[in-house]
């Protein structure tokens, strides 16, 4: 292709003209798959965006049933913590009860 630069363009040999299609075609191939590679390319993002979205989706709705899992146990902790306190009541009555039969 180097010594087709110089000439003007009616002076063209067969060998530069064929050069340059040859150019012409790799051109027109390598825009071609460039084209094809980036549609390719917003496939995969559009792909991901919807994983990512989905992922998040799970990871809230995991939060909130650890979150209503946290209550429930602090629920029955506390639920938990007042029988105890009635055992103790009740051992405390039964101590003062035995102690003055």
């Amino acid at each position: 292709l180097i010594p087709c630069l110089g000439q003007d363009s009616g002076q063209y040999s067969e060998q530069c003209t064929t050069a340059l299609r040859t150019l012409q075609h790799q051109v027109t191939e390598l825009l071609r798959s460039f084209h094809d590679q980036k549609a390719e390319i917003q496939l995969l993002r559009n792909d991901l965006k919807r994983n990512v979205s989905g992922i998040t989706s799970s990871l809230d709705n995991f939060v909130n049933d650890v979150q209503e899992l946290k209550t429930n146990v602090d629920r029955r902790n506390t639920t938990l913590n007042q029988h105890t306190r009635n055992l103790q009541e009740v051992r405390s009555e039964i101590s003062t009860l035995n102690a003055n039969p």
